[in-house]
Order: C-alpha cells, then sequence, then structure tokens
C-alpha cells in the first residue's frame, strides 16, 4: 500500500509539471487573444514591456518580454534584479494586486538570498545597445486570486554615470476563472 502511494504522489507530481505544456492549460479563449504593450523613456533609455495576451486564467503561468535600448551616446551600468528564480538578470518586472501586494508565490515558495553570496554586479549598457530577457510570473489559484485585479510593469535601475529607476506604466491583467475544459483530470487506476 505504502509502495502504490508513493506511486500515486509521483505520478500526480509529474502530471502537473507537464500540465502547462498541454494546450487546454495555456490556450485562452479567442476573445482574450489581446496582446498588451508599454513604452516609459527617461533620458536616452527606452524601457518596454510586451505580453502576448493580457487574459490569464488563474494559475497560468505568463510571460513578459522585458527590452531595454541605450538611445544614447555614452555607456550606463545596470544594477542587477533579485528575482524569485535567481539571480543575473538586469531587467525585471512587479506583479501585484490592487493594493499594490505581491501575490504569494504560488505553487513554490522561492528563496531569494539578499545577504547570501556576491555582492550584486553592474551590467555596462553600451551606447546603441539592447539588452532582452524574457520573464516568467504565475497568476495565483482562484481562491487567491479571486475578488482582486492585477497589473504587471517592468522595471530597470542604472547606478552610473546616474543612478536612475526606470519604470513602465502597469499593464492591467484579466484575470479569469478557468472552465472545465482548462481544468487538469487525472484518473488513476490501480
Amino acid at each position: 500500500m505504502k509502495g502504490e502511494m508513493i506511486l500515486v504522489l509521483v505520478g500526480l507530481i509529474a502530471m502537473v509539471a507537464c500540465a502547462p505544456q498541454s494546450a487546454a492549460s495555456t490556450t485562452a479563449p479567442s476573445s482574450a487573444q489581446g496582446a498588451a504593450h508599454v513604452i516609459a523613456q527617461q533620458g536616452d533609455l527606452v524601457l518596454e514591456l510586451e505580453l502576448s495576451k493580457d487574459t490569464f486564467y488563474t494559475g497560468e503561468q505568463g510571460q513578459a518580454l522585458v527590452t531595454l535600448r541605450n538611445q544614447g551616446t555614452e555607456s550606463v551600468f545596470l544594477r542587477e534584479q533579485f528575482l524569485p528564480m535567481g539571480r543575473g538578470n538586469y531587467l525585471g518586472f512587479e506583479l501585484v494586486d490592487e493594493k499594490g501586494d505581491e501575490p504569494e508565490p504560488y505553487p513554490w515558495f522561492p528563496f531569494i538570498g539578499y545577504s547570501v553570496g556576491p555582492r550584486p554586479r553592474d551590467r555596462e549598457l553600451s551606447a546603441g545597445q539592447v539588452l532582452t530577457n524574457t520573464l516568467r510570473f504565475q497568476i495565483p489559484p482562484w481562491d487567491r486570486a479571486q475578488g482582486h485585479a492585477f497589473t504587471i510593469r517592468a522595471l530597470a535601475n542604472t547606478t552610473r554615470p546616474t543612478a536612475l529607476d526606470l519604470a513602465t506604466a502597469p499593464l492591467s491583467l484579466n484575470v479569469i476563472e478557468p472552465g472545465a475544459a482548462q481544468q487538469l483530470n487525472i484518473d488513476f487506476k490501480i
């Protein structure tokens, strides 16, 4: 019995891990395929945030394409961002609800090593250079998202020659409850 229980749990974990790759769990209704894009400019720096769609099912993972362009004649240096999935990102994002609170990390609680490891590194962005990063975010499950409105915005920080905090305007995300066709159904037979 114990061996069968472990097998069932391993099977559940494997199926859940593969679930976001199935067409049913990531395909939004045709009316929800609107792309979202916002641009912010401060001096010679242009920060962009692009989403392939603006409507997400609760529990769905999304991708944000963040781009920073240096249209000036001098190099700037970017401060490293601390993101839930690790260090080494110089472009970031902020996903918040209507109160400005970040949702609890779901389905895992990531480790962010603010005091562990070497000092954050700066990265040079030369004149005319473009830096792009695709970042993942997670919409909370229905029981945590119900009644909330979510926004996302791109972030970047420079340290030299002038310290700047760059941010795009927030993009509103439409969050909907998945129907039966978008939910993972498992039928175990032992």
